[in-house]
């Protein structure tokens, strides 16, 4: 595959194999390899239908990482910018509706962590800590339970204080 990258990198068969190198690091569990070459993919062939499915792989790797052990947010954070990134730059991509809807459940990780983190404080007596993550979630959900139990929170807190 690199054979064929390398040898001919603008013939019709270089983006096939440059994408299929990244499937095969992704097939063999080598996360950074993998995202290497998918970044490659879109990055030398951005007008070929593998750039937005390069993209979207990217994407779906980090939010996997992300919740099978290695929850390091900066790999929700990297996931977020792939899925934006195809959404930008590819609109109508197939893999579009499937990007809008992990960029939905990445937002919704997020309030609940912050909801999470809020609680931690709470339990541990440290308001002011707590009151900054309550808020955070009602800054970024405008509805819902974890909106109504941080704002429920905040006012105890709030009236406490």
């Amino acid at each position: 595959l690199t054979m064929v990258r390398d040898n001919a990198p603008q013939a019709p068969s270089a983006p096939k194999a440059q994408f299929a190198i990244g499937q095969v690091w992704e097939g063999h569990k080598k996360v950074p390899e993998a995202i290497a070459a998918y970044t490659k993919t879109a990055t030398d062939y951005p007008l070929t239908s593998y750039a937005p499915e390069a993209h979207f792989r990217i994407g779906t790797i980090l939010l996997d990482e992300s919740s099978d052990g290695n929850q390091n947010p900066a790999n929700l954070d990297r996931a977020r910018r792939a899925f934006e990134d195809l959404l930008q730059t590819y609109p109508n991509a197939k893999r579009a509706p499937e990007a809008r809807e992990k960029l939905r459940s990445i937002g919704a990780a997020d309030i609940q962590r912050s909801y999470d983190i809020g609680e931690f404080y709470y339990k541990k007596k440290q308001p002011t800590s707590a009151i900054f993550y309550y808020k955070e979630v009602l800054r970024t959900a405008k509805s819902g339970p974890l909106h109504d139990k941080a704002a429920a929170r905040l006012a105890e807190l709030q009236a406490a204080n």
